[in-house]
């Protein structure tokens, strides 16, 4: 390989895993002042309607930050030390592979909670939009 090439394959996936714990980060420090200021919005509504309303901003943001949690310290002990790690597959842990069929087969079953349902949905957004599949709407047949 050419010298410029294999520079980029040997510190391309240092540099997104830095770009994505960097991500996790940003996300786990800003989403939680997301809700609150959200939750402090809710005030207008009458004293019903914020219950539900908070509940479902809670439902909604408790997922997503139970997986970011969870996620920041697999990633941040992945270790580019030999050549034979140095590629975008270490990136991400295997067992996180394992979560994201279960859960989807979960919520296909009609068994998934509404926290899990909600990861879902935004776990298939992401592999859509990864697979350069169209997530916004539903698909047009003829």
């Amino acid at each position: 390989l050419p010298e410029a090439v294999a520079s980029f394959v040997e510190t391309a996936p240092k540099v997104l895993l830095r770009g994505i714990l960097d991500a996790i980060d940003g996300l786990l420090d800003t989403l939680p002042s997301a809700v609150a200021i959200f939750k402090e919005r809710l005030k207008a509504f009458s004293s019903g309607q914020q219950l539900v309303a908070q509940s479902l901003v809670d439902q909604a943001a408790e997922p997503v930050l139970k997986i970011l949690e969870n996620l920041r310290p697999l990633l941040a002990q992945v270790d580019f030390t030999s050549p034979a790690d140095s590629s975008f597959a270490n990136v991400i842990p295997a067992e996180a592979f394992l979560v994201v069929p279960a859960l989807m087969q979960k919520v296909k079953n009609g068994k998934a909670s509404a926290n899990e349902m909600f990861a879902a949905a935004v776990i298939k957004d992401i592999l859509d939009t990864l697979q350069g599949q169209k997530a916004d709407g539903p698909k047009k047949t003829e």
